[in-house]
């Protein structure tokens, strides 16, 4: 089927004048109500994309944040989509990513089993904590936790 310019231009005017107008009543910001497709720079605006069904990617900076043990600081970067997801009573939000690898660090490539998981305080705070196991025993060899906050080490962006 196909749909006039005309209509296409009366539609997306409209949703526009109902969010500005919803902005206009509240102290959340159009890009809280509208942030699809765009950097999510608050928590309130993560939550909501989330709970309205969003695909929300996190990038990750580690060398933005600090070390909890006061180590020097990681030059890692990466990313992930969020998900699942928990949402705890008192507002944070965590969630968590896994993935199979191999370290070179004795020399001899060996497999490994790292879990990183994130937690998101209301107020924007991030910890990042990394829990490497050996393969196949799975003992722990590494745990290290970073802070960081969101757009300053963590950020994320929320698209359909």
């Amino acid at each position: 089927m196909k749909t006039s310019k005309t209509l296409q231009m009366a539609c997306v005017a409209a949703l526009c004048s109902m969010a500005i107008a919803a902005t206009a009543e509240t102290t959340q910001t159009l890009d809280d109500i509208l942030p699809y497709g765009r950097s999510l720079k608050t928590v309130e605006s993560l939550v909501n994309a989330l709970e309205n069904g969003a695909i929300v990617n996190a990038s990750v900076d580690l060398s933005a944040c600090t070390r909890q043990d006061g180590g020097t600081a990681s030059q890692t970067r990466g990313g992930l989509t969020v998900s699942p997801y928990r949402l705890q009573a008192d507002g944070t939000l965590s969630f968590s990513d896994s993935h199979f690898t191999v370290s070179t660090r004795s020399g001899t490539p060996m497999p490994i089993m790292q879990f990183l998981r994130y937690s998101v305080k209301p107020e924007g705070a991030i910890t990042v904590t990394s829990f490497i196991f050996s393969v196949p025993d799975y003992r722990l060899t590494s745990e290290v936790g970073f802070d960081c906050a969101i757009n300053d080490g963590v950020s994320f962006h929320a698209a359909y």
